[in-house]
């Protein structure tokens, strides 16, 4: 169970970011530590009769930042900054090797959890360089919202934020989720990159939703711009296409299913399904309501389930 909370802002004069300073270190003050450890992620249980018990309030991390203070989910190599408080999306591994690994996207990156461990976080980002009056340049990390997350059929996880696509390896080891090292390194990116059909990379795409088939077709879709057909050419580029016959720009959920079908969640124009081709489009009628709040495919069981959330209720597709 994720919250959603307000973002710190910077306070100390060296410190550029909404760095919280912790009990004995300079700076610290009690009620803007307590603020900092508002959100972040509940391990709940459902009960038989239906209740809802609390597990834990994940704190547990596998690095060396906070592992050992009840602090909720933290920047894993430093506790310090105010990241990852708010949930803004979450996928379980269904099989293979990472089953019953939690993915969740936030207001910084992308986190694994197994168990009530975690490790936080990795971002598909860029560099706005920003010329100095001294002649230098200075950098600041755009990462952006993560909003669209999803695990594709290998394994794989699918990042999209508010300016860039990602796609992930992990190698089914929790510490070394959060090692960046781009191309390389035990998680590499085998793809990360923007869409220069339709933005330059300074501008908002507002990606929300992101699926890949079997075929490794990648979907993405946005809250603005509607739904892309993605085909990558390499590491870092690859060629969009924008699907003009959905009749929505706004584009909240995707899911693709082993039989190739791809469904798509809008804000107001109900559930959409593309047909393996990757060019029949139709609407999902036997689905209530305008807005798709939230798409779930769930393979481990035999028919298929898609779990459609929307404005009217939940409906059940199998098959």
């Amino acid at each position: 169970m994720g919250y959603h909370t307000y973002e710190l802002q910077p306070e100390i004069p060296d410190k550029p970011h909404a760095y919280i300073p912790a009990p004995g270190e300079p700076h610290y003050t009690e009620a803007r530590f307590a603020e900092y450890q508002k959100g972040d992620l509940d391990a709940v249980r459902v009960e038989s009769d239906g209740t809802v018990v609390l597990e834990e309030h994940l704190w547990r991390s596998a690095g060396m930042s906070g592992g050992q203070q009840q602090l909720g989910i933290r920047n894993t190599n430093d506790f310090h900054y105010d990241e990852d408080r708010s949930v803004l999306a979450c996928q379980r591994v269904m099989r293979g090797r990472d089953r019953g690994d939690v993915y969740i996207g936030t207001n910084h990156g992308v986190t694994l959890i197994r168990d009530l461990t975690y490790n936080s976080h990795r971002h598909a980002a860029w560099y706005l360089e920003t010329p100095r009056a001294d002649g230098s340049v200075s950098q600041s990390l755009q990462a952006g919202f993560n909003w669209g997350l999803g695990i594709g059929p290998g394994g794989e996880v699918l990042v999209a934020n508010d300016w860039l696509v990602g796609i992930l390896q992990p190698n089914g080891v929790l510490a070394d989720f959060d090692r960046e090292l781009t191309w390389e390194g035990p998680v590499p990116w085998s793809y990360k990159g923007h869409n220069a059909q339709l933005n330059s990379l300074e501008a908002f795409d507002h990606w929300r939703a992101i699926a890949r088939t079997k075929a490794g077709t990648t979907w993405v879709g946005s809250r603005d711009f509607g739904l892309w057909r993605m085909e990558q050419t390499d590491r870092s580029s690859a060629n969009y296409t924008r699907i003009t016959t959905l009749p929505s720009a706004n584009v909240t959920a995707l899911a693709a299913t082993d039989g190739g079908i791809v469904y798509v969640g809008t804000q107001d124009q109900g559930l959409w399904r593309i047909e393996e081709d990757g060019a029949t489009l139709t609407r999902v009628e036997t689905v209530n309501g305008r807005q798709v709040l939230q798409l779930v495919y769930d393979p481990t069981v035999a028919p298929a389930m898609l779990y459609a959330l929307t404005d009217q209720g939940l409906t059940v597709l199998r098959d």
